[in-house]
């Protein structure tokens, strides 16, 4: 799921990715990933479609802290967080 506002955009990760480690890793699986490949695949698709984009990445079932975005690191990926501002926690 995404969301915009004000110009900026963020997505959702859902039961997509369950773990920022399945980011630098697709294909490791949990026990709900049913369809074994398909999980793999749309995992895939999720990392390459947010690979160095502005999105900020949500991760539902991420440990604090739970946004970020998904970076390249050699050959595969990883979950690049980021800290919340000053402004933001005021609130």
């Amino acid at each position: 799921m995404a969301i915009r506002s004000a110009g900026a955009r963020a997505v959702i990760t859902g039961d997509v990715v369950l773990n920022p480690i399945q980011l630098a890793d697709p294909d490791i699986l949990s026990n709900f990933d049913f369809d074994r490949e398909l999980a793999r695949e749309t995992r895939r698709r999720f990392i390459e479609n947010h690979t160095g984009q502005d999105a900020l990445v949500l991760g539902t079932h991420f440990a604090t802290p739970a946004a970020g975005h998904v970076v390249g690191d050699g050959d595969g990926w990883r979950f690049q967080a980021v800290q919340a501002s000053a402004e933001s926690t005021d609130r």
